[in-house]
Order: C-alpha cells, then structure tokens, then sequence
C-alpha cells in the first residue's frame, strides 16, 4: 500500500504484545501481520522488562525470532525491549541481557515523591544517556502518567548528550511526547529521532497522524534526522553500546 506518512520512515520500532500485561490486544504475531498490511519495513517488538520476566525472556526471545524466521514478506522484525531507567541511570534488567536484543528502549516512567521533580529528572536522564545501553529514549516528556513541562535550558542539555551519544528520541504517538519545544530543539540540535506507536492496540501500529500533523504545525518536518533501521542494527552488531 502507499505509504501515507511520506517522508517519515516506514518503521515502527516500539510496540507491546501478549507478553506486555497492559497490551489490549496486541501479540507478536498480530503486530507484524498488522504491520504488512500497514506498508511498515521494519516493526520491533519491545515489551516491558519486567513483564517480560515474569514469563521468561528466552520464551519471549524464541517466540519473536521463530515469527521473524517464518516471515516472509520483507518486514524486518526486530527483538527488542522496553527497559525502566533506574534512578541511578542503569537499566532495570542486566546489561547481558540487553546485549542479545536488536533495540534497546530506554523509560522513565517514575520519580521519587519529595524532591525538586525538575532536578531529580535532569539527574536521572543524564546519567543514562551517558552510560551507554540506551539506543532510543522513550516518551521523553511523559513521566508519572502526565506530560510535563521542561525548562528549555534543560530540554538543550538533554539534546546535547542525546546527540553526543547517538542516542535516538522517539516521537510517540500514544503518549502524544515529546512536547513541541522539545520536538524544535531535537530538530535544530540534529538528534536523530524516529516515530513510533507505543502500541498496546493492534490498530494502532505504525499509525501516525499525530506525527505527521506536529512536525508540519510546528514547520520542521523536511529537517528531521530520521533513525534508519540499517543503521540502528550496525550500531548494536559493533556493540556501540
């Protein structure tokens, strides 16, 4: 089918499938059938690391290559996981574990009550930028179920760091994140960014009007960086990570 998001990439490389406990009725098979039928290149399955586990990661692992090996449309189908920011930066799952996946999404979804929320974000964002796991910061702007405020001076150091270590920031449309000003400073900084659907809903794969509609509002959409896929996977096979 014509891809309908033209110039973004037909890539959708943050999705949830049975083995997310918050999915509605996404699965690994259902997300890349869905994907074909969408005009997608590549999908990445990433559920949630500690869902994940309850069920067992290399049940989860073998599920996801034994569909992408039966595929045969094309499709890239990516192994991947969605993976909580630790307060000290680290990732909440063992770094050889994340060795074995082809994506990496990095999220932080909680702060501690009690202290400057600002300066608590900045500690921990900076810290896992520098620490070299991530491959694509989630949601940036979506933290403690709300979207929240920035300063920009912040928002410029984020980008810096992303962009010093080519850490891609997605553009998510089930969060509806980052903010504007935070999608204006990735594009004026060139960090790379990538659209995605967050999807927790089958139809909702590779869906991007909420994209298409904020970067051209916001005028930028022919100076975005886009993710390449190749590039992604070239970046984890040297173990850049």
């Amino acid at each position: 089918m014509k891809w309908p998001y033209t110039p973004l990439p037909k890539t959708d490389i943050h999705t949830h499938s049975e083995f997310s406990k918050c999915s509605v009725n996404t699965t690994v098979c259902g997300n890349i059938t869905m994907a074909v039928l969408k005009g997608l290149e590549a999908i990445a399955i990433t559920d949630h690391t500690q869902h994940v586990l309850k069920v067992g990661f290399e049940k989860y692992i073998e599920k996801i290559l034994r569909l992408r090996e039966s595929n045969s449309t094309g499709l890239k189908v990516l192994t991947g996981l969605e993976v909580d920011i630790k307060l000290d930066g680290e990732p909440d799952v063992s770094r050889r574990m994340l060795r074995k996946l082809d994506v990496v999404i990095g999220a932080l979804h909680n702060l501690p009550y009690g202290k400057s929320f600002v300066e608590s974000y900045r500690n921990v964002i900076l810290k896992a930028l520098r620490s070299n796991w991530i491959d694509v910061l989630a949601h940036p702007t979506y933290v403690d179920e709300q979207n929240i405020n920035l300063p920009i001076e912040l928002i410029y150091e984020i980008c810096e760091e992303a962009r010093e270590n080519s850490v891609v920031v997605e553009l998510n449309s089930n969060h509806k994140c980052p903010s504007d000003e935070f999608i204006k400073i990735c594009v004026d900084t060139g960090v790379t960014l990538t659209p995605v659907s967050d999807s927790h809903i089958l139809g909702n794969i590779g869906a991007y009007d909420w994209q298409l509609q904020t970067l051209k509002r916001l005028n930028v959409l022919n100076d975005v960086k886009w993710l390449t896929v190749d590039l992604l996977l070239k970046k984890r096979r040297k173990g850049d990570f």
